[in-house]
């Protein structure tokens, strides 16, 4: 429903300074990037409600905060490392040169662009404004949960779709049609495949209610959605196995020891008859 008002020649505080664009206030972003380093779970919680918040104006935001979250995970030990405080830094920088966002106009068709990492999922919602500009409306990313982690890809791909109908809903549900951009060809007949996953099958209920096409767009064109999914810094550059001498020590131990080493005699040669004392038995 559309109202008319008046416009008063007064000047008056506006969370939209800019016609047609919303940026992310900067007084919220300001103020929240001079909060000092949080000492304690609590502060750290409180510091990351705010974060939050602000977080649909900051790409990428559920890869940066990862470091962060971690720390409050119930069995966490309280321990603010080098990563943390990058994290930390990443996420003031972020608030303070959020992007600017774009007004949502219905009237024009939305498009939306999503991806799928081995921890992340991202998406973001687009417009095409009257200068036949790409404009961001909204971003969205969040870190895979435990079990999620464990997804086949394309499981991982229809994940991060998901993502962005329930958030994007009130935009996207209705009779417009509206195109989801993956990086995955497979993905445009992956709906109408006979083997899907008992996973894949309820998700498509969930689809059936809007209308959209799914349209592939390579990884180097799909940048904002490969941007909210992936970091470098923290994709898996090299194992390291550390060596423990426990087992030699515990070996060298029953050796040395009078009542083990029969024992252990006797079960390194099952065929060999060896007799067992009573405390051996």
């Amino acid at each position: 429903m559309r109202t008319s008002t008046s416009v008063s020649s007064e000047p008056k505080r506006s969370p939209f300074p800019w016609e047609g664009r919303c940026p992310c206030g900067p007084g919220e972003g300001v103020r929240h990037c001079t909060v000092p380093v949080p000492v304690s779970q609590k502060g750290l919680c409180n510091w990351l409600g705010l974060a939050n918040y602000l977080h649909k104006y900051s790409a990428n935001y559920a890869e940066m905060a990862r470091p962060l979250t971690n720390l409050l995970k119930n069995d966490a030990v309280w321990s603010w490392t080098s990563e943390a405080q990058q994290a930390f830094e990443a996420i003031k920088s972020s608030l303070q040169s959020a992007p600017i966002l774009a007004l949502p106009d219905e009237e024009l068709p939305f498009s939306v662009v999503c991806d799928a990492s081995d921890f992340a999922i991202g998406c973001a919602l687009l417009q095409v404004d009257a200068e036949g500009r790409e404009r961001v409306v909204a971003f969205q990313s969040r870190q895979l949960k435990a079990a999620e982690k464990s997804y086949p890809v394309y499981d991982k791909e229809f994940l991060a779709m998901k993502k962005a109908l329930v958030k994007f809903r009130v935009h996207l549900l209705g009779q417009k049609p509206f195109v989801i951009y993956t990086d995955r060809a497979s993905l445009r007949t992956a709906t109408s495949s006979p083997h899907l996953s008992q996973r894949m099958t309820r998700w498509l209920s969930f689809f059936a209610e809007y209308n959209f096409t799914v349209e592939y767009k390579p990884g180097k064109q799909n940048v904002l959605a490969v941007a909210l999914s992936r970091r470098p810094d923290y994709e898996l550059a090299h194992l390291a196995y550390l060596e423990s001498p426990l087992y030699e020590l515990i070996r060298e131990a029953y050796a040395g020891d009078d009542d083990l080493a029969g024992l252990v005699e006797a079960l390194s040669a099952p065929n060999k008859v060896v007799e067992l004392t009573a405390r051996q038995r």
